[in-house]
């Protein structure tokens, strides 16, 4: 990240000490929001009740291993409409869950939602996207566990 990027880390885990102080070494402002307070976030907070942050707030939102987790579709909607809302026009979404093809997926305590190639399709080539007022993703690229690394990294909002 450059220098005065407003970032948005949604489910911090416990490296966020560590984290948030590189983010400040490389010039970004960095948040963390975590529901566990053992985790040390900026804030505490059930993401299910919103994100306390102005419209367009952010340059980056980064999202890893939180997704999965999401159990109802309203939350899970919800969620993508929060960070749309504060992320600034150009903005990036960075998503990295794990890939429904790999023993992890179905094996951790807690993973209700599975991702593959396509789970993110609508963020990018649903024509009705933008007509239910969703903001226009400009790309998707997704990385596999064959690659190396599960997830999808980043979407870039326009």
């Amino acid at each position: 990240m450059s220098m005065e990027n407003k970032i948005l880390v949604i489910g911090t885990g416990p490296d966020w000490p560590t984290q948030k102080d590189q983010f400040q070494r490389d010039g970004s402002i960095a948040i963390g929001i975590d529901i566990l307070p053992a985790f040390q976030p900026d804030i505490v907070r059930d993401i299910r009740r919103g994100l306390p942050f102005n419209e367009g707030e952010f340059d980056y939102i980064q999202l890893y291993h939180v997704a999965e987790h999401i159990q109802s579709n309203e939350d899970y909607d919800f969620l993508w409409n929060e960070m749309f809302r504060v992320l600034k026009s150009g903005g990036i979404v960075d998503v990295e869950v794990p890939y429904a093809r790999d023993d992890i997926a179905f094996e951790a305590a807690g993973h209700v939602r599975f991702f593959v190639e396509n789970s993110f399709l609508n963020f990018y080539d649903n024509p009705f996207w933008q007509e239910m007022g969703m903001p226009r993703v400009e790309k998707v690229s997704l990385e596999t566990a064959e690659s190396g690394r599960s997830g999808v990294n980043p979407a870039r909002v326009v």
